[in-house]
């Protein structure tokens, strides 16, 4: 969410870096700006024929997501897998396009398919844990968390899905050990944000409208909202 900067100050040297567009959109796209992430793509896409051919499939697949054509993104992750068999990515996005249509078995198999071609990828094992907890299978979901942990060494997002279950689960003295390992962390901020989330689902909306200024300070001051 930080690299806003950069890719603006990338573009800012080179005005027809086209992933420069498609990569802002998409940090767009998933901080809630999606006006501005689809404009983002459109520009990635007015500019697609000064990009690779790999990048000619990013981009096409996230301007059509965008759009919500969601059946021509399937069609250009089809060809870019077909076109690079060992690339994680294309597998990875048809799963988050399953996982939005509802299809979640689907969603799975394919975040499955995309840890299987890159093992040390934490996204992939994030998304796996996130589709599973969607599932209900929480026991399951904790398993892949601690697994990466495990694999990949401490790091923030396993610890903030581990925090989330834990609550989810009612176990209140873990929460406490896994925001040990959060703070001052890159994903301490979206910690808090799952502490909002609690605090509004138990009904304490005066805690949250008091702390909302600092968070959104603390948001602005990452580069995640404007």
């Amino acid at each position: 969410f930080g690299s806003i900067p950069f890719y603006r100050a990338a573009i800012q040297q080179d005005p027809q870096f086209a992933l420069a567009w498609a990569r802002l959109g998409t940090v767009y796209s998933n901080t809630g700006e999606d006006v501005r992430g689809r404009e983002a793509y459109d520009k990635a896409y007015q500019l697609r024929d000064r990009a690779s051919e790999r990048e000619q499939f990013y981009i096409d697949a996230h301007y059509f997501t965008a759009r919500g054509d969601l059946a021509r993104a399937r069609e250009v992750y089809d060809l870019w897998h077909k076109t690079y068999s060992h690339d994680f990515v294309p597998v990875h996005n048809l799963g988050t396009i399953y996982e939005e249509d509802g299809d979640l078995e689907l969603a799975l198999q394919a975040f499955r398919d995309a840890s299987r071609l890159d093992p040390r990828d934490p996204l992939t094992r994030a998304s796996i844990a996130e589709v599973l907890m969607s599932l209900g299978r929480m026991k399951d979901a904790r398993t892949v968390a601690e697994a990466e942990l495990k694999d990949l060494g401490e790091s923030p997002p396993p610890r903030l899905m581990l925090y989330i279950l834990d609550f989810v689960t009612g176990n209140r003295a873990d929460m406490s050990e896994q925001l040990r390992h959060l703070q001052n962390t890159t994903d301490d901020l979206d910690r808090t944000a799952v502490d909002f989330e609690i605090a509004l689902c138990e009904g304490r909306f005066a805690a949250v409208q008091a702390a909302l200024p600092s968070f959104i300070q603390q948001a602005e001051t990452q580069g995640r909202v404007e």
